[in-house]
């Protein structure tokens, strides 16, 4: 299973920063030479508008690549030996686990300790993917015990309909760095 992958501190996309303040230095540049304030802001909007869309293409690559992995507790189900005759029940037990905050379900292992008899896992994920269900089970024998152990692991992803609200934030995070009472506290 992979390791964790965080994504990228806001402060590291200084490059995007500096060229918001170098758009403003522009915008006030051309008003002093006689451009009208709204045509300097208005080409000063157009600018950033541009630089929201290519900073939305590196920081959406970003959100996609962030993995979250989780090692869940250990939880097992166990049927003895039946006798000729009996019925064979099954052990069933479910454990639900939620995504964190913003993300979804990707990928999973069970991690199967030991297993041996008529045991089996399964995974149900919701419609939204925020939330699963890893079901293990054991079915009774009449030749021996059933029992398996299990401690999943599972890998959550940003979720990609949250993305591009994510990135509008960011960038708008970015404006405010760009703000000289903040600048020159993070570069």
């Amino acid at each position: 299973m992979s390791e964790d992958i965080e994504l990228r501190s806001i402060t590291e996309y200084e490059a995007y920063v500096t060229r918001i303040r170098k758009f403003g230095d522009e915008m006030f540049e051309d008003m002093k030479n006689g451009v009208p304030p709204n045509e300097a802001v208005g080409i000063y909007n157009e600018k950033k508008d541009g630089l929201r869309s290519e900073f939305t293409l590196e920081r959406t690559s970003d959100y996609a690549a962030v993995r979250k992995v989780k090692q869940m507790p250990q939880h097992e189900a166990e049927k003895k030996q039946i006798g000729r005759g009996e019925q064979r029940h099954t052990d069933v037990r479910d454990v639900q686990y939620t995504a964190p905050e913003d993300m979804v379900y990707d990928t999973h292992n069970f991690n199967i300790q030991s297993s041996y008899g008529d045991c089996h896992a399964y995974i149900f994920v919701s419609e939204d993917g925020a939330s699963v269900v890893v079901r293990l089970t054991a079915r009774g024998r009449h030749v021996g015990d059933s029992h398996i152990v299990a401690t999943p692991i599972i890998v959550w992803k940003v979720d990609p309909n949250e993305i591009t609200e994510l990135c509008r934030a960011d960038f708008d995070s970015l404006e405010r760095l760009a703000d000289d009472r903040y600048f020159s506290k993070f570069f």
